[in-house]
């Protein structure tokens, strides 16, 4: 929604605009809790860098409550957010843009081949010729792997007292 007190300039904090999403939802409410704690646990990118068995453990829920959890998280904006890895922040972005084909899936699966600069070997694993094949590439490079980077990062902030109260030796006032 629209929020008078934002400034345009100053983007909210990553975590207060999923807050702000999920508060929206019509989840059930273990769900809805457990994501908020997830949104706890995410980067300054947005990623969540903790494996779900792990977190799972840790906040005492069940394997499929982090993942329905998770999926809430991943359901915001911006896309790609509460991605594991860089594979899983691009294959959300296009499944949104529902290109998560088989032959994109296998791309995205292979993203170290690229990195290794093995074209051929990954564009036989796609299964397509080489005009498909730049096709997706240029797709994949329209994508953006760190969509959470344009938020605020949240930093705590040391509170200065604007005046400090000091009992006078000697003046012991006593109410009555």
């Amino acid at each position: 929604g629209f929020d008078l007190e934002q400034q345009p300039d100053r983007p909210a904090s990553l975590r207060a605009h999923l807050l702000a999403q999920l508060g929206q939802s019509r989840a059930e409410t273990a769900a809805l809790l457990l994501a908020r704690r997830l949104v706890e646990e995410l980067d300054e990118f947005g990623f969540l860098r903790t494996t779900l068995a792990e977190l799972a453990a840790r906040l005492g829920a069940a394997p499929g409550q982090a993942e329905a959890a998770l999926a809430l998280v991943q359901g915001c904006d911006p896309t790609g957010v509460g991605a594991r890895d860089l594979a899983e922040c691009l294959a959300l972005q296009l499944a949104e843009r529902d290109r998560f084909d088989p032959a994109m899936r296998r791309l995205v699966e292979n993203l170290d081949l690229l990195e290794r600069g093995e074209r051929r070997r990954l564009r036989a694993k796609c299964g397509v010729d080489e005009e498909d094949f730049a096709d997706m590439l240029a797709e994949l490079r329209a994508l953006d792997p760190r969509p959470c980077a344009g938020f605020q990062v949240e930093r705590a902030e040391t509170l200065i007292p604007d005046v400090f109260l000091r009992r006078a030796p000697g003046n012991r006032s006593s109410r009555q």
